[in-house]
């Protein structure tokens, strides 16, 4: 051998080496963190229920195996640490796993691509079969393959070979052969092909779907005259979700083909060409080109993640979003529930309650032999708006078979002075949603005396009722303190806590604020209004400031925990904008504002409409927006002079304009009707 070839061999089993030791950590990394981002994006819930999304999970699965069994031991041996070369059951196990996750990889996006092309076809019984029933079945039968056609592999593999690509090596030539072959024909050639065919298959469905007339949605919409929104929606997105999959599917496998046929290739090559024929410079290029190509097939089992996120759209990035970027505090369905409340003459005393629910699984789905159940124990009862800390209830839930009739509703007792359901912010079971939870992990140690919540009588007249009195009715209401204004006025008094209250919705200021939002819920039944005066002197008190978190001008920085996670939030939305796209989280912007102008003009179509003298209406609306306030009525508008042009014009009159057209006056009516 010549010093020139000794020299070329040294830099290619070097660069071998380094190709080994320091692309092999990228991949490693690379794959490692896609594939696990993969499993988790794909198994929420509204993915996991696609057929082909259960594909590309359990895909992913294998991936990570594969990714984990093989390159973990690809990067020790860049140090010649890699334990597999000299222990023989190491060898044998790292093989099959490799081998196995390997095929089972490809053959499921294989089965993608066959499910992509069944539900693009005409033919409904074909379609039928896109199923997740029979993606199961496919799964189960790829497994059971797997295994069957890599046992071999845990007899004709054996450490500390010589003269093969590996020390870790199928040990006999008719092992290499089966294994080989295999390994190019079933694992990477046939299924890549089987997905090209399908994919081209699947384009031409499309193409033909393009150009056909749906007859099915022109009937409906002769036959209704109005198809179902809910359903034209449904259909609509899950076409949404399948089209994006389809286009993940493809470009997933015209990659997988570009980086998978080499080592096909390479494999059937130095299995066929006899050893004997080559030189050591030979064998060291084809040792170089057999571990670049072994790589490249590593890295296909790693990109996944990152090709569904480039193609995948706004399904697979927002789905990556839901589970990375927002804190859920996930409960189990079955010991939380959101029920309508109910009252019925039983049995039940006064702190007791009776649920009986119905046991769905891990997808929310009923079970297909519907199974009910009912609590037993301690259970925690509240409703939104929660104003108040004593409006969230512990009860206890008894077995009452006489109401076993009754599934998911919460039925709350009548006895006492008043009803338990009363308590709850001031409830009237008017269609009121509950949450009802009666898990062991979240209940509280003790509970807070609930409000009286006074009920507000309805107004009465023995004088009958003529259509002016409704009107009138109805237009007063427009003025009137809305229970927005209410709850913003009550977030300040609570955040502030001026009294020092170690349980902040405990003030007394705060306490008659929740008084008040409970009888402003009710005035449109009632005809109650709250008193204005009443809500001037509390604003005197906290001031015209917000807390930042309302994003609501003028406002200040709040010191408390929903205040310091607004901020951070904030700054990470600042930090990451191009995840944010579309979406307002400014803390300047004050969308209240454009709706009352809206409402403004509103008032004054619907007055200059029942022939209200301009200057009455005038006077009403410096009446409703409060002349006498630090700022104009026209400054508590959506204040631009088109719009008060419009205004002018409205009710034929020359009504001044006194528009601060600099924006610096406060808007501190800005809840008004929010």
């Amino acid at each position: 051998m010549s010093s020139s070839d000794a020299s070329a061999i040294a830099a290619w089993n070097n660069t071998s080496a380094a190709v080994n030791r320091y692309f092999s950590i990228f991949i490693f990394l690379f794959g490692t963190i896609g594939n696990i981002l993969n499993i988790l994006v794909l198994s929420q819930r509204a993915l996991r229920t696609n057929s082909c999304s259960l594909f590309f999970l359990i895909s992913s699965i294998a991936n990570l195996a594969a990714i984990l069994s093989g390159l973990t031991t690809r990067m020790l041996s860049g140090w010649t640490l890699d334990l597999t070369n000299t222990i023989n059951w190491l060898c044998k196990l790292r093989a099959f796993v490799l081998f196995f996750s390997r095929n089972i990889a490809s053959w499921l996006i294989m089965l993608a691509a066959i499910d992509r092309w069944l539900l693009s076809c005409r033919n409904v019984h074909r379609r039928q079969m896109s199923t997740l029933k029979n993606a199961y079945r496919g799964i189960i039968i790829t497994i059971i393959f797997s295994i069957i056609l890599y046992t071999p592999v845990l007899f004709c593999y054996e450490a500390n070979l010589i003269n093969s690509p590996l020390k870790c090596y199928s040990k006999t030539i008719s092992c290499r052969l089966f294994n080989d072959f295999s390994y190019a024909c079933l694992t990477i050639l046939f299924p890549m092909i089987t997905m090209l065919l399908f994919g081209l298959m699947t384009i031409g469905n499309i193409n033909v779907v393009k150009n056909r007339v749906h007859v099915s949605s022109i009937i409906e919409l002769k036959t209704t005259g109005n198809p179902s929104i809910l359903e034209r929606t449904t259909q609509t997105s899950k076409k949404k979700l399948d089209n994006r999959l389809s286009f993940m599917l493809f470009i997933q496998i015209i990659l997988l083909s570009l980086c998978t046929f080499p080592q096909a290739i390479q494999k059937m090559y130095s299995t066929l060409i006899p050893n004997e024929v080559e030189t050591p410079l030979t064998i060291a290029i084809e040792n170089f080109i057999f571990n670049l190509f072994l790589l490249m097939t590593y890295f296909a089992h790693g990109m996944p993640f990152y090709i569904y996120t480039l193609s995948g759209g706004t399904v697979f990035r927002n789905a990556l979003k839901q589970d990375l970027f927002k804190n859920k505090l996930p409960l189990p369905m079955n010991e939380c529930r959101y029920m309508f409340g109910c009252t019925l003459e039983s049995k039940l005393e006064s702190g007791q309650c009776f649920i009986r629910y119905q046991v769905v699984d891990d997808d929310g789905k009923p079970l297909k032999n519907p199974e009910f159940k009912t609590v037993v124990g301690p259970v925690i009862i509240t409703k939104n708006p929660c104003a108040y800390a004593g409006d969230i209830m512990k009860l206890e839930a008894v077995d009452l078979p006489e109401l076993d009739c009754l599934k998911d509703v919460i039925v709350f007792s009548t006895q006492g002075y008043r009803p338990d359901c009363n308590k709850i912010a001031g409830s009237d079971l008017d269609g009121d949603h509950y949450f009802v939870y009666w898990g062991q992990q979240l209940q509280p140690s003790g509970t807070i005396e609930p409000l009286e919540y006074k009920t507000q009588s309805s107004s009465s007249d023995s004088i009958p009722i003529t259509a002016d009195n409704v009107k009138d009715y109805c237009l007063s209401l427009l003025g009137a303190t809305s229970y927005g204004e209410i709850y913003n006025l009550h977030a300040i008094v609570v955040d502030q806590n001026q009294e020092k209250h170690p349980k902040r919705t405990c003030q007394k200021l705060a306490i008659e604020m929740a008084e008040m939002f409970s009888a402003a819920i009710d005035s449109g039944k009632t005809g109650y209004q709250i008193d204005r005066n009443r809500i001037k002197e509390i604003r005197k008190i906290v001031g015209t400031k917000y807390p930042d978190f309302l994003m609501k001008n003028p406002s200040y920085e709040s010191q408390s925990i929903l205040g310091i996670l607004y901020r951070r939030a904030l700054e990470f939305k600042n930090q990451h904008s191009t995840l944010f796209k579309g979406q307002d989280m400014n803390d300047s912007t004050n969308s209240s504002t454009k709706f009352n102008g809206r409402n403004f003009r509103f008032y004054v179509r619907v007055r200059t409409a029942l022939n209200i003298n301009p200057h009455i209406i005038h006077q009403e609306l410096y009446s409703i927006f409060d002349a006498t306030a630090t700022v104009s009525m026209e400054s508590s508008v959506d204040t631009s002079v088109e719009d008060t042009k419009e205004v002018c014009s409205l009710i034929d009159t020359n009504l001044p304009i006194t528009i601060n057209e600099t924006q610096e006056n406060v808007n501190i009516n800005s809840d008004i009707n929010e």
